[in-house]
């Protein structure tokens, strides 16, 4: 009988220790997985907030009106001070109503270099798509110096490419 009794004390308390530590794990594990997920979110926030606030100037400017590409080969600077400002950003998109649509890249980095066949001696690309009376999409690319001088222009191929299907455009 005290045998038993020994027995089933120990027993008792294994199992009751048993489910203290797997609680006490378990409560570590959600604090932990909680410390990790709002570093994650901070660093988000940090990373892209200043994206976010770049785009809200980008709409407020006369970029955004402007009507044929001189209009906004004028504007490069400001596309220019948004992609120094956030140098984990490689490029800038616009789309207009028209069905025209202007990125902006910079060369920074050898990948883009390497993906756009861009010479060493220019510093951005900007390639420009423009739908004709036809409603043919054609366009062309141009790369720049550093001070944005026009160092070569080459003509894309003709593109179905519409930026107002663009999930980025139809959510503005």
């Amino acid at each position: 009988v005290f045998v038993a009794l020994i027995l089933l004390i120990g027993t008792t308390l294994a199992l009751v220790s048993y489910r203290q530590i797997s609680e006490l794990i378990l409560q570590s594990t959600e604090e932990i997985f909680d410390e990790i997920a709002d570093g994650i979110r901070a660093r988000f926030q940090q990373e892209y907030r200043p994206v976010t606030k770049t785009v809200e100037l980008l709409a407020l400017s006369r970029l955004v009106q402007s009507r044929d590409l001189a209009e906004r080969l004028e504007a490069l600077p400001l596309l220019v001070e948004a992609l120094a400002n956030q140098p984990h950003v490689t490029s800038v998109q616009l789309g207009y109503a028209d069905g025209a649509y202007l990125v902006m890249r910079s060369a920074q980095s050898n990948h883009v270099r390497e993906a756009f066949h861009i010479p060493a001696q220019y510093s951005y690309i900007v390639d420009h798509l423009a739908p004709d009376a036809t409603g043919r999409v054609a366009g062309e690319r141009r790369f720049l110096y550093a001070d944005l001088r026009t160092g070569a222009t080459a003509p894309l191929d003709t593109s179905e490419y519409d930026p107002r299907t663009r999930p980025w455009f139809q959510n503005t």
